[in-house]
């Protein structure tokens, strides 16, 4: 909660060419995003998917790039019985991941959306 509070985006970010800069702004940035995963996956653990989700969708809106963050997301909402918002997220997810590298999400990403369309 605490990092999510006081995270504030890329470190320095109007500094884009600034080559010290660079791998500081990027392990701060992926601490921020991988501790929203392990808050967002111990909520889910204790079955608090609300909070899960507001972990998971800061993450979001900093980090559309990562796969895991959408996974997370989804399994939050069906948990929090959101399945039309698992869904979207899937539908999200694959829009991005087709436009930004030309790929399908993973299988088991696929797989997962299956079970939600199919109940």
């Amino acid at each position: 909660t605490q990092a999510e509070t006081l995270y504030r985006g890329d470190l320095l970010p109007g500094d884009l060419h600034t080559e010290w800069l660079i791998q500081p702004r990027e392990y701060y940035h992926s601490l921020y995003i991988e501790g929203m995963i392990a808050a967002a996956e111990i909520c889910l653990e204790v079955k608090q998917p609300q909070r899960a989700i507001e972990f998971i969708e800061s993450a979001l809106h900093q980090d559309s790039s990562r796969e895991k963050l959408y996974e997370i997301a989804m399994r939050s909402y069906a948990q929090a019985s959101r399945r039309e918002d698992a869904i979207h997220t899937f539908l999200a997810c694959k829009k991005y991941l087709n436009e930004e590298f030309g790929l399908d999400p993973s299988a088991s990403l696929q797989k997962f959306y299956i079970s939600l369309i199919s109940e």
